[in-house]
This record gives C-alpha cells, sequence and structure tokens, in this order.
C-alpha cells in the first residue's frame, strides 16, 4: 500500500467515502472528514468583516505587512546625564531628542510587507533563517546582498548581512524546514545572549532560542533610540516584566531575563512593524503536577431572563461576570442566541470565553464548556492551559483532557483544540505546532490537531488577536504554506486553505475548485470538503445555493466532497437539521444523494445526545430513509 492510501481521514477512517457508498450500504464512518468539517468556518470573520489597525477588513487583507501608504510621525525624548569631576563637583546635562520616522508598507508583490531577516552568528545557538532566493523574494528572509535583491529590499547593516553558518558548520541538532527555513538547537549555550538592533531597524537575530532561566541582552547599535518590548502592542500584556519602561538610547543594552518557558514576540514600542521573537524551553514547568481529567465540577446559578445578549460580545467584564456566575456551556448557548438572531459569528467570543474558563475553573472547563459556536469554548481553554501549563507534559495533558470525549466527533473537537492552542502558544510558528502534534500517538488523533493548527493559520493568525499574526500566508499564492510544510501534513493543510485561497480569487469559487482540481490524492479530497465548507457558509439558508456553488467542482466524487462537506457545514448543531435534511432532498445525483444523507444521519448521531432526539430527527427525514437512520443511531 503506498503512503498516500494509507493516509487516515481526518477522524481516522479510510478516504473515498464515494466509493464505499457505492459498493456497500456500510453504516457511515463520516466521509473521511467528517468531524473535521465539524468546525463551520464562517467567511465573514475570515473573508471580511471590519478592521482597523492589524484587523483584514475594507482596506484589503493585511499578510504580514499593512495597507499601502505613508506613515510619519515624531517622537521626542529627553534625558539627562549627570556628572562627576576628579575635584568632587557635579552637573547635570538634560539633552533632547526630536526623531522624525516616514515609512511606507507596499500591499502586494513578492515583497509585500516583507522585511529583512538577518541570521544568528555561528556560535549563538539560537535561530538562524536560511537563505535561497525563493525564500528571500517570498518571505524576506536575507543574509547577503544577492538575496535582499531578490527580495527587493535595502542591504541590511553589516552586522546584519552575517552570513548564516553552513549546516556543516553548525553545532547542536540542527533543523531544515522545506520552505528554507534552518534552526539551530546548540550545545554549550551561553548564559546571557545578545540581540542587536540595527540601523535598518532589525532585531538580530530575528529569532533567538534560549534555556529558560538566560539572559537577553537588547543591544542598541542603531542611531535612533528602540524600545523592545512584550506583544501585544502597545500594552505589553502577554509577558508584561519584558518591557524597559522606556527607550534604549544609541550605543546602550538592556537585559531581560525569560524565566518562564515560552515563545515570546517582541516588538519596538516606537516602530510596532519591527518584531523578533525570544523563545525559552526546559525550564521548570516539568515539574508540573500530572493535569486531573477527573474533578469536582462546580454548580451554577439558572439563567435568569434577560442576561445575556449582546453585552457579551462587546463588554468583557460582562462576559467573565456571565461566565463564573452561570457557566461557560450557558455562556456559548446565550452567545449561539445572539448569532441566530443577529448574524454575529460568535467562535471567537466563545473562544474568550473557554479562556475565561480556564483562569477561573482550570481544567474542569473542559468538562463544563459546551459545544456551541463551533466548539469555541473548548479551543479557548486549550490555548490557556498551553499557556499556564506549557508544552513539557503536552501527551499526558491531552491524553487526559480529551479522555472524556464520549464520541468521535467530541474527541476530534478536543484535539483539533488542542491543535488551536499549539498554534497560539508557539506564537504562530507553523513548523513548530504540528511537530507537537506529533507527539500524540493515534494517527487520527493528530490528524485533528494538525487540522486546528491549520484553521488557527487561516483564521486567528489574520485577527491581530493577543498579538497573534501569521507569516504563512500570502496574499497572492493559494497554496502556501500546504506547499512547503512536511509531506505528511500537506494534505490536511487543504482542508482549510480554500478560505485563504478565497480571499486569493476574491471569492471566485470556480477559480478556487480550479486549484482543488488539480490537486492530487487526498489533498483533493479534502481541498473540495473545504471548498463544500466554505460554500456551505456562504449560502446559509440557500441549500439551492449550495448545489449551484458546488456545480463549479468536476463531476464525481470531488462534486460529492463538496456537497458532503456543505451538508455538515449546516449541520454543527442539532438548529441546523431541518436545512440539511432540505439540502439532501433537493439533489438529483445518486452518488451525491447518497453520501448526502449518510453524511447528516451520521452527524445526527453526534450531535443529538439522546435517544428522543435522534429519533425525533429520524422521523422528519424521507420514509426511503428512516430505517436506516434507526438503525445507525437509534437501535
Amino acid at each position: 500500500m503506498d503512503e498516500e492510501a494509507q493516509q487516515p481521514g481526518p477522524n481516522g477512517e479510510p478516504r473515498r467515502f464515494s466509493q464505499r457508498v457505492a459498493a456497500t450500504r456500510l453504516p457511515l464512518l463520516v466521509l473521511g472528514l467528517a468531524a473535521l468539517a465539524g468546525w463551520s468556518l464562517m467567511l465573514v470573520s475570515v473573508l471580511g468583516g471590519g478592521g482597523d489597525g492589524d484587523t483584514p477588513g475594507d482596506a484589503g487583507p493585511v499578510y504580514g505587512g499593512e495597507a499601502e501608504g505613508l506613515h510619519a510621525h515624531t517622537v521626542s525624548y529627553q534625558h539627562t546625564h549627570s556628572h562627576t569631576h576628579a575635584d568632587g563637583t557635579t552637573h547635570t546635562d538634560a539633552h533632547t531628542h526630536q526623531h522624525h520616522y516616514e515609512h511606507s508598507h507596499p500591499v502586494d508583490g513578492s515583497d509585500a510587507g516583507v522585511h529583512s531577516h538577518a541570521v544568528d552568528a555561528p556560535d549563538a545557538g539560537g535561530h538562524g533563517h536560511a537563505v535561497d532566493e525563493s525564500d528571500a523574494a517570498g518571505r524576506g528572509h536575507a543574509a547577503d546582498e544577492s538575496d535582499v535583491a531578490a527580495a527587493g529590499q535595502q542591504a541590511p547593516s553589516p552586522e546584519a548581512a552575517a552570513a548564516a553558518p553552513s549546516l556543516e558548520d553548525r553545532t547542536g541538532e540542527v533543523h531544515v524546514h522545506s520552505d528554507g527555513l534552518v534552526h539551530t538547537h546548540g550545545a554549550g549555550a551561553p548564559e546571557t545572549w545578545t540581540v542587536t538592533y540595527t540601523s535598518e531597524g532589525l532585531f538580530v537575530p530575528e529569532r533567538i532560542d534560549v534555556p529558560t532561566g538566560d539572559t537577553v541582552t537588547f543591544v542598541n547599535a542603531s542611531d535612533d533610540p528602540v524600545w523592545p518590548a512584550s506583544n501585544i502592542h502597545p500594552t505589553h500584556e502577554i509577558l508584561p516584566d519584558f518591557d524597559p519602561l522606556g527607550v534604549i538610547w544609541p550605543g546602550e543594552s538592556w537585559s531581560h531575563t525569560f524565566d518562564k518557558n515560552g515563545y515570546w514576540r517582541y516588538h519596538n514600542h516606537i516602530e510596532a512593524n519591527q518584531t523578533g521573537l525570544v523563545v525559552s524551553t526546559g525550564g521548570p514547568d516539568e515539574a508540573l503536577e500530572p493535569l486531573l481529567a477527573d474533578m469536582q465540577e462546580p454548580v451554577f446559578l439558572p439563567v435568569p431572563a434577560g442576561a445575556g445578549g449582546a453585552a457579551l460580545f462587546d463588554d468583557a467584564e460582562q462576559l467573565r461576570e456571565f461566565v463564573e456566575l452561570y457557566g461557560p456551556a450557558a455562556a456559548v448557548v446565550a452567545l449561539k442566541a445572539v448569532e441566530l438572531d443577529t448574524g454575529r459569528y460568535c467562535h471567537d467570543a466563545a473562544h474568550e470565553a473557554g479562556r475565561l474558563a480556564y483562569e477561573i475553573f482550570g481544567p474542569v472547563s473542559f468538562a463544563i464548556s459546551g459545544h456551541e459556536c463551533q466548539a469555541g469554548a473548548l479551543h479557548g481553554s486549550t490555548e490557556a492551559m498551553f499557556a499556564a501549563r506549557g508544552t513539557s507534559r503536552l501527551a499526558e495533558d491531552v491524553a487526559a483532557l480529551c479522555s472524556r470525549a464520549d464520541n468521535r466527533f467530541v474527541r476530534h473537537q478536543c484535539y483539533h483544540g488542542v491543535g488551536h492552542g499549539l498554534m497560539a502558544w508557539t506564537t504562530y510558528e507553523i513548523h513548530e505546532a504540528l511537530e507537537q502534534c506529533d507527539v500524540i500517538e493515534r494517527a487520527y488523533d493528530a490528524s485533528s490537531c494538525y487540522s486546528g493548527v491549520f484553521m488557527e493559520n487561516v483564521v486567528g493568525g489574520l485577527s491581530g488577536v493577543m498579538g497573534h499574526e501569521t507569516e504563512y500566508l500570502r496574499a497572492d499564492d493559494p497554496h502556501f504554506p500546504c506547499d512547503v510544510i512536511e509531506s505528511k501534513y500537506r494534505a490536511d493543510c487543504y482542508y482549510y486553505q480554500t478560505s485563504h485561497m478565497w480571499r486569493v480569487f476574491d471569492g471566485d469559487m470556480s477559480q478556487i475548485a480550479g486549484v482543488c482540481a488539480a490537486l492530487e490524492g487526498r489533498a483533493r479530497d479534502l481541498c473540495f470538503s473545504s471548498y463544500g465548507r466554505d460554500v456551505g457558509n456562504q449560502t446559509r439558508g440557500d441549500p439551492a445555493g449550495a448545489i449551484e456553488l458546488c456545480g463549479h467542482a468536476p463531476a464525481g466524487e470531488d462534486r460529492v466532497e463538496c456537497i458532503s462537506g456543505s451538508a455538515q457545514d449546516r449541520f454543527w448543531e442539532t438548529t441546523g437539521a431541518d436545512e440539511a435534511i432540505s439540502l439532501c432532498s433537493m439533489l438529483t445525483d445518486p452518488a451525491e444523494t447518497e453520501s448526502c444523507w449518510w453524511t447528516i444521519i451520521d452527524r445526527a448521531g453526534d450531535v443529538f445526545v439522546d435517544e428522543a432526539g435522534r429519533r425525533g430527527f429520524c422521523d422528519r427525514i424521507p420514509d426511503d430513509r428512516r430505517p436506516t437512520c434507526l438503525s445507525e443511531i437509534v437501535a
């Protein structure tokens, strides 16, 4: 059996659902993507939605850059120097400096929003970016003038232009990724590390990996003041003590000890588009107590009439109070009610409810959160868990928190949430987030984790929330990063990539279908499933419109994948049952019809938690389908 054939579906089952349906009438084990398509990617959030600052919106997509235009501002600084002379006299000089900054940001092309990233010295033991021409053109990683020229950038200063050490010259463990990125985990690392701010506005090295407990010294080798501080700009709230509380003057330095494991992104507070990353690992969280899966669940008050509403979206304190008094499950029910009433997308607010639940109640939050709003609360709790515990006990923690899943749909959501959390924990270092998923033992659970990483890249990485911004999407490239990651992750990447393609092709679904049709094997299947999910979102309340848009997919298995993906997107929660039934009832092609009914019958068994609900669903479908429905999900 070849490698492709051995790949499990996103929920671990063999792929090629339509072939199985045509050959047999086996019970539906979901169409290879079943549980994955459980998350209904709301393109309102990803593809449009008002944006200011770093959030993509009407101004156009923001992919690691900003909207085009010239920005200028003036900053004044005053500082004093005290001098003590040999005769004991002292005097103080006051100096005022005024700096005028202008900078522009292109919006498209190979150099869109990129900036040169210099590499670390061979003995830094940190993280150097390799420098072939294609990488420089796409991502702005440069180490010498030829690479900078390929990226369309100004050459860096001498200290920024030091050539990357060759692979032969590197010491320690060397990782080379498909997109040309190289990083080294060195041995015998020093206790003090240096990051230099250059006259080109670069932090060199851009990324540095240090043992937890070591000190990093930031040296200003430029002619301008610099203020390195933790994300988020301008509050610095992710790691508040990573902040000198003022500028570092030219020729001066400031040091910070990283005594907590983590991926600590930072920026120049004066020019927030100048960024760097410190990764600290190996700290004392390895001594954490095991995560307890079974613990007493808190008792919550009943929700009074009129509580909740749109204020839960807009007022963080009201959301916190609601979660604390009535519980996270009630919170996501209230958020879902607002979505149904007003159309406001509730997944992101549910993420915040989940983060609050973990902060207030700890690991039991996974047991007391609901699945409404596309399981946003579970995803948020997972992110909070990694922020609190790190990843040194990842395999044990994940096994404990997902052990309560009582069916494969819930199990998938748990591991999918882990992927979200890992992407957030690594601050959108996609290669390392995927590698963390690999500690999960079962292949289909790991695949669910990958799906969370890729969804977070497409959705969360463009939001700017909590300083999260991805470098792994390109405004003019429908494939990146799926075409540069390791081959074992590639097919799963395409399950969320069509939502990015929507931006690339300005909503032209026929072009998206064309990209999917050019793929092969499992990647093609999942791409059309992703396409179907996006179609489902765009045609909510219009099943006939979904059938029309799926017509862009080639007839046969590709269109079957699209129809099934659209059906699942409509049927994430019990409230979607009627529309899913309507979609299946409108189909005329035998293969599409068969696949659609098997898909939603299986989904009904997951979302209806009791026999009465499942029986009620079976009673609403056509007579010729009812016996199968009853035997599969009720008997």
